[in-house]
């Protein structure tokens, strides 16, 4: 969800249920800003029914590098079946579902909506399975490692999807709000763009909006922080000048210095392959 000047305004999962019919998700808290978007840019002439059902449903996420054998022994063999960024209607113990193929950790896992009133016969067949509860904190680390940007945080209505590193999502050659400015974003080349950084000391701190420094100057700041435990040592996302994307840099956290290293991509399964795969080891 993008404004004329190609910065993001929201992100959200867009699920298209048949010719006519999409359904549309994002976090709770996002849910007016989103209705508020869509509203203001429905045309008149379209024939386009707008119904907001954030009370009737609940999502719950299973993931994780052992979700596929929760889901197996949930008995929720579809699941299994589904292919990434795909989504199906089944039950799940006779609570009927939609699940999507998707993650935000990084690893085998799928986004599972069901009426809100079934959400606790689900939550404790998933249980029951082996699944167990992961705080925000867990989340956030896991998110991180994967370069997984969170609205709010690293990216907002400032930022364009060329400087978050989207560009993969861009659908050039149809119309969309932002698609000028984007192009024209993409003839000059952005100025900046959001990386990874890698810190030194496994005993730094950094919490995120600390200034990062190259060569003696500051050249951006942290977005997001966390200590990635499938990785070892802390790290950060950050915005920084293209010419710091892949460099040695120093983070100051609380007036200390830490040494650390950017590089454009994920930290952690940089391809992508454990979210892909059938089993949670990745192959």
């Amino acid at each position: 969800m993008l404004n004329q000047r190609g910065g993001i305004e929201h992100d959200m999962t867009v699920i298209r249920l048949d010719d006519e019919a999409y359904w549309l998700s994002v976090g709770t808290g996002a849910v007016k800003r989103a209705m508020a978007w869509l509203y203001r840019h429905l045309h008149q002439t379209e024939r386009v029914e707008i119904v907001d059902t954030t009370n009737d449903f609940a999502t719950l996420a299973l993931a994780g590098a052992h979700a596929p054998q929760a889901a197996e022994a949930a008995g929720a063999m579809d699941l299994l079946d589904l292919k990434y960024f795909r989504h199906a209607n089944t039950e799940i113990a006779g609570v009927p579902v939609r699940a999507v193929r998707m993650s935000y950790v990084g690893e085998a896992g799928w986004e599972i909506t069901c009426p809100a009133d079934r959400a606790k016969s689900l939550y404790d067949t998933l249980a029951g399975a082996g699944a167990r509860p992961a705080g925000m904190f867990a989340q956030t680390s896991m998110r991180i490692e994967k370069r997984f940007l969170a609205h709010g945080h690293d990216i907002d209505s400032d930022v364009d999807p060329l400087t978050a590193g989207l560009a993969f999502a861009v659908s050039w050659d149809t119309d969309f709000i932002g698609r000028d400015a984007l192009k024209r974003i993409r003839e000059i080349g952005q100025s900046k763009t959001i990386v990874t950084i890698l810190f030194d000391n496994a005993d730094a701190w950094p919490l995120g909006d600390e200034p990062v420094y190259a060569d003696g100057r500051i050249v951006g700041q942290t977005t997001s922080a966390a200590f990635g435990y499938r990785i070892g040592k802390p790290i950060a996302l950050a915005i920084v000048e293209r010419t710091a994307a892949e460099a040695a840099v120093v983070v100051d956290i609380a007036g200390t210095h830490h040494r650390a290293r950017s590089q454009p991509g994920a930290a952690f399964d940089p391809a992508g392959s454990r979210m892909r795969a059938r089993s949670g080891s990745g192959g």
